[in-house]
């Protein structure tokens, strides 16, 4: 809790009419709200930053940026405290958050985040995949045709190019091969000697920690099959599992940043104290739980215009 105190200064103006001498206790200048709460903005992003959602967090959290709810009576441009939130979140986070504005850019983004980790964990076996098939029996010494057939890709696994794993799994045979293997596209069938057939499966996408937050997780599948196209019996297969975690990247992992502004008054004859607390939350949106809030304080003495004889 942070709290800082703004005292008015009382200005005395004399006045001489005819009638009689007059004092006026003008009143405080009207305090710029906004302004005010603005420098408490950066104390609350440091404490966002050094909270153990951030802090131990092993890849960079996903933060919405939400609305803050004005309780005051007063006019405080809401819209500019939490951009300038966003502002030193993004400034002084060093990569640990990533800010968005709304849903769709989330959803985009983590679409991208998923399919680059995909292809990571699976591009290193497709050496071992490719070593595997020509030194196996099938091929050794042995010219042949091979059609390839769209990939089965299971469906909670999103944004899978699966295709261009194959293509590249062809392009790796093709170059640690000796030329007796040729590659036929999949309408050609009928002129294969074996048809190349493969399927992705993840499993266990979203465990659950012994804490009950969510760890995304996926122990990705591949399997290599090639068939007698005449038969449809398998000839040789090899699986692949690549149990490098892979964080999911969907909104699950995402907070929300919303914020709140509340005050109270305490009044005289004389002066008014207002305090004005400012507070900002980051939620979790599936459990509605906070996952960290923190708060400030700023305290405004007015005094009230007397007119004195």
């Amino acid at each position: 809790m942070q709290a800082n105190r703004i005292t008015g200064m009382t200005t005395f103006v004399f006045a001489f009419i005819l009638a009689g001498c007059y004092t006026i206790e003008a009143p405080t200048p009207p305090v710029n709200w906004t302004r005010e709460m603005a420098k408490q903005v950066p104390a609350l992003g440091d404490g966002i930053l050094a909270s153990p959602l951030v802090r131990e967090a092993r890849t960079p959290i996903f933060l919405k940026i939400g609305g803050m709810l004005d309780k005051t009576r007063f006019t405080i441009d809401t819209e500019f405290l939490m951009k300038k939130m966003r502002t030193y979140l993004v400034n002084n986070g060093g990569g640990r958050i990533i800010v968005f504005d709304n849903d769709v850019d989330v959803i985009e983004f983590c679409k991208e985040r998923q399919r680059k980790r995909m292809h990571e964990a699976l591009k290193g076996e497709l050496k071992y995949i490719a070593g595997r098939i020509l030194r196996s029996a099938l091929f050794r010494g042995r010219n042949s045709k091979i059609a390839v057939v769209d990939p089965k890709v299971s469906s909670n696994l999103k944004g899978l190019n699966a295709d261009g794993f194959i293509s590249l799994l062809r392009d790796e045979i093709m170059a640690a091969g000796s030329g007796n293997i040729t590659f036929l596209s999949s309408d050609k069938a009928q002129d294969a000697d074996l048809l190349l057939k493969s399927d992705f499966t993840a499993f266990s996408m979203t465990n659950e920690t012994a804490d009950g937050n969510r760890e995304p997780n996926a122990d990705l599948n591949l399997r290599v099959m090639f068939e007698s196209p005449v038969t449809g019996e398998s000839q040789f297969e090899v699986s692949v599992p690549a149990r490098r975690k892979l964080f999911d990247f969907s909104l699950d992992a995402t907070f929300i940043l919303s914020g709140e502004l509340n005050v109270m008054t305490k009044e005289t004859s004389a002066m008014t104290d207002d305090y004005v607390r400012m507070g900002f939350n980051i939620i979790d949106p599936d459990t509605s739980l906070h996952r960290w809030e923190g708060a400030c304080e700023v305290s405004v003495t007015t005094r009230k215009s007397i007119l004195y004889q």
